[in-house]
């Protein structure tokens, strides 16, 4: 059993960074001069505990007329479970919360699958973010 909720507390905040360093920086080899920005401290983060272990995490942004959704991460172990899904589902009600009625990315281009049959339709032309291809993509939250 899984559960996905805002970070409230250090220990979330850190459960967060877990995940992020074992995904991006330890599998994909992302520099943590990259995936440790200044973002973070305005970022409203999300995490997703199974059995009582941080399995899975995101971070919101804000701008002027949209969020923006960043670091989406799940862990290896829980891969293919429908956990990402969850995530995003979680993180698309909380952008709607805090009043936003849509969701930007950049999508790593081997997941943009992922987020097309959660919704999300491509724009613009693809470009290289820590050395990974990527692609911008979109959803109106209605």
């Amino acid at each position: 059993m899984t559960q996905t909720k805002i970070c409230t507390t250090q220990s979330d905040f850190f459960s967060v960074m877990h995940v992020r360093s074992r995904v991006f920086m330890d599998e994909q080899n992302v520099s943590p001069l990259i995936e440790l920005d200044d973002r973070d401290f305005d970022a409203v983060h999300i995490v997703s505990y199974a059995d009582g272990k941080p399995c899975a995490s995101c971070r919101i942004l804000k701008e002027d007329g949209y969020a923006v959704l960043g670091r989406l991460a799940v862990m290896p172990e829980y891969r293919k479970k429908g956990l990402g899904s969850e995530v995003l589902k979680f993180a698309e009600e909380t952008a709607k919360s805090l009043g936003y009625s849509e969701l930007r990315l950049h999508a790593q281009y081997h997941a943009r699958h992922f987020y097309e049959e959660n919704g999300y339709l491509p724009y613009g032309e693809t470009f290289y973010e820590a050395g990974i291809l990527h692609i911008s993509m979109k959803k109106e939250l209605l």
